[in-house]
Order: C-alpha cells, then sequence, then structure tokens
C-alpha cells in the first residue's frame, strides 16, 4: 500500500463530498487518510452517494462526527480501514455496491440510536450488494446490514465479532446469501428475545444461510428469523418466508438458541407463516457445554426443546452435540 496523504480539519463542515457531490461523475479515491470532518448524520467524510462509480481504496477513515464513507450505485470500497467515526462507518444506497477486504470498527462513538442507522456499515433500498471479507468489530450497532427492499445481496467470508447488536442484518428484503463467514459474540448490546442474534433474518425472503461458523456468548442467540408482518409503502406485508438455513456450524457458551420467530398478534394475516412460508433448518451443528440449560428453539409462536423440534420435522438432519 502506498503511503497514505492525511487530510481532514475540525472546522471542515462535509468532508471530500462537500466538495465534490456537486460534481456527479466517478473518482477514485485512494491511499490518504480522512479525518475530523464535522459532518451531519448520514452524511460522510467522503459522501459518494451523489455520483455512480466511486471507488474509495487504501484509505483511513477515522474520527469524523457522521458517517465514514458513504457510496451510491456502483460503489466500491476496498482495503479501507473505517474506525472511530461518530454514527457509522459505511452506509449506501444504489444497484451494484461492493464493499471488500476493509477494516471496519468501533464506529458510533457519538451514541446514535443503532436501531435507526448506526455502528458498522448499512446499506438500503439496493440491488447486487456485496460484503466481502471484511473485518467488522466492536461497534454500537450491527456489524453488516442491509435494509429496505435490498434484493440479491451477497455476505462471503467476512468476519464480524463483538458488535452490540446483529452481526449480520438482512431486515425487510428479499434475495440474499449469507455464506461462509465467522461470527463471535455479536449482540452483547440488544440481547433481549430473539434481537440481537449473530445473524438475524427480518420480515425478508428467499434468504439463504450456510457454511458459518458461529461462536455464541452466554445469553445470546445464533441465527434467527423474525417475522413481523411489517407493512410495504406500495401496500402488502414484508414476509419471513422461504429461507433455508442449513450447514451452519455453532457453538454456544450457555443454552443453544436460534430458530424462527412471529413477533406478530396471533390474529395477524402473517400470524402462521413462520410455519406456513417454507421456512426450513435444517443439517445444522449446535455445540452445548455439558450440564447447560435446554435448548430454546423458536418456532412460529412457541419456543421448543431438542426433540420437540425434531417431532415437527424441522432439523431432522442437524445435530446437537454437547462438550
Amino acid at each position: 500500500m502506498a503511503e497514505r496523504t492525511q487530510i481532514g480539519s475540525h472546522k471542515e463542515s462535509s468532508g471530500l463530498g462537500g466538495d465534490l457531490e456537486a460534481v456527479p461523475r466517478p473518482g477514485v479515491i485512494s491511499n490518504i487518510t480522512v479525518e475530523k470532518y464535522s459532518s451531519v448524520a448520514g452524511k460522510g467524510a467522503i459522501q459518494g452517494k451523489g455520483g455512480p462509480g466511486w471507488i474509495v481504496e487504501n484509505c483511513e477513515v477515522r474520527l469524523n462526527s457522521g458517517a465514514g464513507v458513504v457510496i451510491g450505485a456502483g460503489g466500491r470500497v476496498r482495503g479501507c480501514d473505517v474506525h472511530y467515526n461518530g454514527q457509522i462507518g459505511i452506509a449506501g444506497q444504489g444497484k451494484d455496491i461492493l464493499i471488500e477486504n476493509n477494516g471496519i470498527w468501533e464506529n458510533n462513538t457519538h451514541g446514535f440510536d443503532f436501531k435507526w442507522e448506526a455502528g458498522g456499515v448499512k446499506v438500503v433500498a439496493s440491488d447486487g450488494v456485496v460484503f466481502r471479507g471484511n473485518h467488522v468489530h466492536d461497534n454500537i450497532g450491527p456489524g453488516l446490514w442491509c435494509d429496505i427492499e435490498c434484493r440479491n445481496v451477497v455476505y462471503e467470508g467476512n468476519l464480524v465479532e463483538r458488535n452490540h447488536d446483529a452481526g449480520i442484518f438482512q431486515e425487510i428484503s428479499y434475495k440474499a446469501s449469507i455464506r461462509d463467514n465467522v461470527l463471535r459474540y455479536n449482540g452483547f448490546g440488544h440481547r433481549t428475545w430473539f434481537w440481537g442474534p449473530e445473524i438475524l433474518v427480518a420480515a425478508s425472503q428467499d434468504v439463504e444461510v450456510y457454511g458459518n461458523r458461529l461462536t455464541v456468548a452466554f445469553g445470546g442467540c445464533g441465527i434467527a428469523l423474525v417475522d413481523q408482518s411489517r407493512p410495504m409503502k406500495s401496500g402488502g406485508r414484508f414476509k419471513t418466508r422461504d429461507n433455508k438455513i442449513h450447514d451452519n456450524d455453532t457453538t454456544f457458551e450457555g443454552a443453544a438458541c436460534a430458530g424462527a420467530a412471529s413477533d406478530v398478534r396471533p390474529d395477524d394475516k402473517s400470524a402462521s407463516i413462520i410455519e406456513d412460508g417454507n421456512n426450513l433448518f435444517d443439517r445444522n451443528v449446535y455445540r452445548v457445554p455439558r450440564g447447560s440449560a435446554s435448548v430454546q428453539f423458536a418456532w412460529g409462536h412457541a419456543v421448543f426443546g431438542w426433540d420437540e423440534l425434531r417431532r415437527l420435522g424441522i432439523e431432522l438432519n442437524g445435530s446437537l452435540i454437547t462438550y
């Protein structure tokens, strides 16, 4: 990597995007340090959302008050260190976004509400998003997050650990592949019910989760689907259906916690979507310490133990292993 040039000032108000966003053209930003810009929430010290095809590579983006980097359609963030930003590390929106081989850590230093938008990375309303080979850790919020009608998303080969909310979060969205990632000790800042697991698929469909290795702290959950009957602007509801969770290996430091839970009233039109919506859990391995509490596996409105679960036809080829 070439030597980085440092730019930035406490007095700046808009970061690189403040000068460049007015001319919506592709650009390459590389081998520089960008720090201490007082950008507002939702705006990046590097603000590339206004023009397609921005490439940000081999940069260090730190200590900025809002987002570190924001990209739009065709945007690339590669080989960067993005850390200690006030709201979020990286944000984006648009088709064909790549976030690859970055270190993204300790963002949201100003304590933004991470149920809104804060933490490691959040991409919204996008098609064709790839999160690959990133180390995402110790962010106050989710690690990697795609929200609001994301489609054709790939989370692949990432190391995601010690984030306050879900490690990987696919929310009110569509087709995604979450594969071959390592997740450890996420969700400790939002560990209630089945929220804040290592991998969370909420009100989304056609998501395949496989080949991941998880380590879950005492009191945490591994992989969870949650249906909320969330309304669409165009009418109808987002539904948690046609999701396939298979061939993952999870080590729990306490009781096993996973499954697919309904967070709606029994009289809601989507009340039975978990059970009737072609969701699958199978061939997963659950490792629990000898003598730990019973398994907690959600399915719809109920929580089952291992034997009850298998009688329902779930995890017929899965394994519960004590160590």
